[in-house]
């Protein structure tokens, strides 16, 4: 045993740990453990291991690594030099550095256009796949007002020339007077009592269903007070009218059709119905969604928590 290993021994004994113990605590193998209180490094891997593991080995159990080697180093194996080799000159050849030259600059070229080239490609498939602008959709306002514009002219006297009869004494409108026969779009009727809604399930939940009633054309307004993405889509026909992110915006929508709503980040953003305001998921929530669906009258059964 030499005196390196004796003494790490002594350490490890009064420390009352056992090889296993400083395998554990160092990963280090017990046989080379005990080659190393033996004083036999030819087992360890290598002189680097070899002191790599004395020094991980001494800390271990309390002593001075680097003191350590230091007094004992002519016990422990020395790092190897590794012999300088001195490496031949290399005459430039002028005509070869030129053509490389000339070729890597080329070759640089044609790189960069293909590259460019991509990048082009790239947008144009995403912009084909991801148009910008929002599908048309009919504004029920548009359809009463060019139902206004479009009533036949009214005869002197006040009266009303009607499409298929005569006119009508004392300013009295006439049958077909007050529809215009070549507007094939019926106007939408608006709801007939006080807007209700009634959510269906927990309020507080990511996705909250809402009916609507009664049926008819309601007033939709998304307040966005900071930025949020929002998704507005009409069920009924798939159209969004919003797919994009608001800052500081008001939308406002009047639709009689089922709604699908899709908040990014929820406390920035007001849903209102008829001025009704929905439940946005408190301060703590993030995305939120919305099903609305029109109905007749309220579910009897629902659960506002």
């Amino acid at each position: 045993m030499s005196d390196l290993g004796a003494l790490l021994k002594e350490a490890r004994q009064k420390k009352g740990y056992t090889l296993n113990d400083i395998q554990e605590m160092t990963k280090i193998r017990v046989r080379y453990l005990e080659a190393i209180e033996a004083g036999d490094y030819k087992v360890l891997p290598g002189s680097f291991y070899a002191r790599a593991f004395i020094k991980n080995y001494a800390e271990a159990v309390g002593l001075d690594a680097e003191e350590l080697l230091q007094q004992h180093q002519n016990e422990v194996p020395a790092l190897p030099t590794e012999p300088i080799s001195e490496q031949p000159m290399m005459k430039p050849r002028r005509a070869s550095a030129r053509a490389s030259d000339r070729w890597s600059k080329w070759g640089f070229g044609v790189l960069l256009w293909c590259f460019l080239a991509l990048i082009a490609v790239i947008v144009y498939v995403f912009v084909l796949n991801n148009p910008n602008d929002p599908p048309p959709t009919v504004d029920p306002t548009n359809l009463t007002e060019n139902t206004e514009d479009n009533d036949p002219p009214t005869a002197p006297g006040g009266t009303e020339t009607p499409d298929n009869g005569t006119e009508a004494p004392g300013g009295t409108e006439t049958p077909g007077g007050s529809e215009n026969p070549d507007d094939g779009e019926e106007e939408p009727e608006p709801p007939s009592g006080e807007t209700t809604l009634t959510p269906i399930g927990d309020i507080t939940r990511r996705t909250t269903n809402y009916e609507l009633s009664p049926k008819g054309v309601h007033k939709y307004e998304v307040i966005v007070s900071g930025e949020s993405w929002v998704e507005f889509r009409n069920e009924e026909t798939g159209d969004r009218l919003v797919y994009e992110t608001l800052k500081d915006t008001t939308k406002t929508f009047e639709l009689s059709a089922p709604v699908y709503i899709s908040l990014g980040f929820a406390p920035s953003v007001q849903i209102k119905v008829d001025g009704q305001a929905l439940h946005n998921g408190g301060e703590s929530g993030t995305s939120k969604r919305y099903n609305i669906t029109p109905v007749d009258s309220p579910s009897a059964e629902t659960d506002t928590q």
